[in-house]
């Protein structure tokens, strides 16, 4: 097995050695140090006026955003309520009537969110 790997070995290296790839690797070699300084001279250009800039294309990144807004908006609303409620727990033992008055308002405004995001929810998957 390893005689075989060693003939492996010399083939692909005599293959990739070749005449005729050692001149076209020295070919490519040769237009990039012929064009090198001509780009180092336009970078250090621009960044000498201040004109230097990376682009960085991201598709994706505004539906990544929308979708973390609405995550976050969740939570949000989810915290909100949970305080409602727990305020409103207080309020049981001190006013029954009113902490009994957030309690259902909290419940409400839950149910509420709980059927507008499984709406809006299908509305997107559908269309």
């Amino acid at each position: 097995m390893r005689e075989y790997a060693v003939n492996i070995a010399n083939q692909r290296a005599k293959r990739d050695l070749s005449p005729r790839r050692l001149f076209q690797m020295a070919a490519d070699t040769s237009d990039f140090v012929n064009a090198l300084p001509r780009r180092l001279d336009t970078i250090t250009e621009r960044m000498s006026r201040n004109d230097f800039a990376f682009r960085i294309d991201t598709p994706q990144l505004p539906m990544l955003l929308k979708g973390m807004e609405k995550i976050a908006n969740r939570i949000f609303v989810g915290l909100v309520l949970a305080g409602l409620l727990i305020a409103s727990a207080s309020l049981l033992q001190v006013w029954r009537r009113l902490g009994l008055i957030f309690i259902v308002i909290a419940a409400g405004l839950g149910l509420w969110m709980v059927v507008t995001v499984l709406i809006n929810d299908r509305k997107r998957e559908g269309g």
